[in-house]
């Protein structure tokens, strides 16, 4: 296995066990930490099945992937702001308290 599955999946167990003990920052970026570790994970795992992979063997296509997905920038600045109103909201529900934005 190459280096960054070792990370992946170390990541991935680190994550894990800080989530159940409530240890930030892996409790609140939980997701984010799981998600990228499962790619470095499952891309290494992919080049041991296959013997290729994305990251380490189609470096060209990734960076088309990239460049095609770089002109969606509105679209991810939309959905970070679902995202932050969604914590917004989880937050003020947490304190019993209803938050205004009429005002």
């Amino acid at each position: 296995m190459k280096p960054y599955g070792w990370f992946g999946l170390a990541l991935l167990a680190v994550a894990e066990v800080s989530l159940f003990r409530r240890v930030e920052p892996f409790y609140s970026w939980f997701y984010c930490l799981a998600w990228w570790s499962y790619i470095l994970l499952a891309d290494n795992l992919l080049l041991a099945a296959r013997g290729r992979s994305l990251l380490s063997s189609r470096r060209r296509e990734l960076a088309a992937v990239r460049a095609r997905l770089h002109g969606r920038a509105p679209t991810a600045v939309f959905w970070t702001a679902v995202a932050v109103y969604c914590l917004l909201m989880f937050r003020a529900l947490d304190t019993h308290t209803v938050l205004s934005f009429a005002d």
